[in-house]
């Protein structure tokens, strides 16, 4: 549904956060970010809010988007972090850094398990048999995470095992996928692995050459958005010897798995994160967000 009001008020369209209203959501956020407001408005935000999408325009001289103040923004529960990851204290601390920040996010559950979080088959290495524990516990909060966190990023980095699921499945994804297809399809991609070689299958995809740390030290460096690491366990420890990784955010599931790969393994050196912030899923997961400390 489609209300349009004058310049003191909104333009809102309402759906359920499921598939079909995310794909609706993926199709109009450009077209309504472009638009103007009658009388030469510009739009100034954007928001979710509660369990249903309502994207609101409101409109606001144009100065106040000079002056920053255009944030995309997610009101989930109060909340105040960006629909695209570009929150106004993020911003800020881009300010205080040369380079983009690197964010790993991860499904884990109570006792740091992270394999096969998504289906039975994703990875039996091991011998792994417990795969699938952690679809149960997505709602509409936690989907709408993923949703800003992948929607956010201006690349990804992967690990092998994560690339190929990656690869087999979002080049043919559903309609109602394409609000993470798209992104995920059409940014770069950048791949760690020893054993793959060029070309690689999926577009914007590069294999990363020679030391890991090096090559991801100079993709820190490039301009642009953050890059963000999906999954790939193995690679997140590498980063996190390397010191490269800047901001981890989890979704912590309410079981214990009890056994399985771990985001991190016995024999790392202590470190400290610092809690950006944290919300509570109304399955009983915890999503939060940690940052390195320098």
């Amino acid at each position: 549904m489609l209300d349009e009001l004058d310049c003191n008020g909104y333009v809102v369209i309402e759906g359920a956060l499921d598939g079909p209203g995310l794909a609706r959501l993926s199709s109009v956020v450009d077209a309504v970010w472009r638009s103007e407001c009658p009388g030469g408005g510009e739009l100034h935000r954007l928001a979710f809010v509660g369990l249903d999408i309502r994207l609101r325009r409101a409109c606001r001289p144009s100065a106040h988007l000079a002056a920053g103040d255009g944030d995309v923004e997610n009101l989930w529960a109060g909340s105040d972090t960006s629909v695209n990851g570009r929150s106004e204290e993020r911003r800020n601390d881009r300010k205080d850094t040369e380079m983009r920040k690197l964010i790993a996010t991860e499904w884990m559950s109570l006792d740091g398990v992270v394999q096969a979080p998504s289906y039975p088959d994703e990875d039996r290495s091991g011998g792994f048999d417990r795969g699938g524990w952690h679809t149960r516990y997505f709602d509409d909060l936690s989907m709408n995470w993923v949703i800003e966190t992948v929607r956010g990023a201006g690349g990804y980095l992967l690990g092998r095992g994560t690339y190929e699921i990656f690869a087999a499945h979002w080049p043919n994804a559903s309609e109602e996928e394409q609000v993470l297809a798209e992104p995920l399809n059409m940014r770069p991609k950048y791949v760690a692995s020893t054993t793959l070689v060029e070309p690689l299958e999926w577009q914007h995809s590069t294999l990363l050459r020679g030391d890991v740390g090096d090559a991801v030290r100079a993709l820190k460096a490039q301009d642009g958005d953050d890059l963000l690491v999906i999954g790939s366990p193995g690679l997140v420890r590498s980063l996190v010897e390397h010191d490269l990784l800047d901001e981890v955010r989890v979704m912590i599931d309410p079981l214990v798995v009890g056994g399985g790969k771990r985001l991190f393994g016995d024999g790392n050196p202590i470190r400290a994160l610092r809690l950006v912030e944290s919300q509570v899923t109304g399955t009983g997961a915890i999503i939060a967000t940690y940052a390195a400390t320098k």
